[in-house]
């Protein structure tokens, strides 16, 4: 198999999006993250978190962020023509929680596969994204990703809400992984509890933020490692 990339943005700092400040992650949730990989992928790869805050790790390499774009607008960096990484990128949030094997995620013959959205925004739009899981080689395509928002990138984040919004705007056609590999915290509760469908192997933690998910369903802690 050729060369595989997990990736991570972990951006540090005040957003524009109240909910969000302050920032509700820090560098022991890359470091989770990491290790949840490590548990439920068995095809080498190479780590990576993007960041405007490095840190040193044995098992993580930073790749420091260029932009001074905010919050999940940083994450527009994964299309960066220069971007120092090789082969196909596997990209995940940092409110994942990784339950089952991952790898069925990077194989695919698609030269980008995306999350789609979820529960009103799939409403509004059945075709929308979610951009907290994606994978994607580096093609035709993910350039023109990048020329397409780097030509006016004070104008997409003005009027746009957030990236998985640009990519739908301007690339409706990605192809998206099931529905049932990937669910949010909500649809899995049962009277307190946690039931995972069968064949799921990621959950959000949205729409809670990661530490009071955790508070909320202590069986969390030991998947999060």
């Amino acid at each position: 198999m050729e060369t595989l990339t997990v990736a991570c943005v972990y951006w540090k700092g005040n957003f524009r999006a109240e909910k969000y400040n302050p920032t509700p992650y820090s560098k022991k949730w890359v470091k989770r993250l990491a290790r949840m990989v490590k548990r439920h992928l068995d095809v080498e790869h190479e780590f990576v978190c993007l960041t405007n805050d490095p840190f040193t790790s044995d098992h993580i390499r930073c790749i420091a962020l260029e932009h001074e774009w905010q919050g999940w607008w940083a994450k527009m960096e994964l299309f960066r023509p220069d971007l120092p990484v090789d082969g196909r990128i596997l990209y995940f949030d940092l409110d994942m929680i990784i339950v089952d094997n991952i790898e069925p995620l990077i194989a695919s013959r698609y030269p980008m596969v995306i999350c789609s959205a979820f529960g009103k925004q799939k409403k509004l739009n059945p075709r929308g994204y979610n951009s907290s899981v994606m994978s994607f080689d580096r093609s035709d395509l993910t350039k023109d990703i990048w020329k397409t928002f780097y030509r006016a990138p004070r104008i997409h984040i003005r009027k746009l809400r957030s990236d998985q919004d640009f990519i739908i705007k301007y690339f409706p056609y990605i192809h998206k992984y099931p529905d049932e590999w990937i669910r949010k915290l909500g649809e899995c509760e049962r009277n307190g509890r946690l039931v995972f469908p069968e064949g799921m192997k990621i959950l959000l933690s949205m729409p809670l933020k990661n530490h009071m998910a955790v508070d909320t369903y202590p069986e969390l802690r030991e998947l999060w490692g």
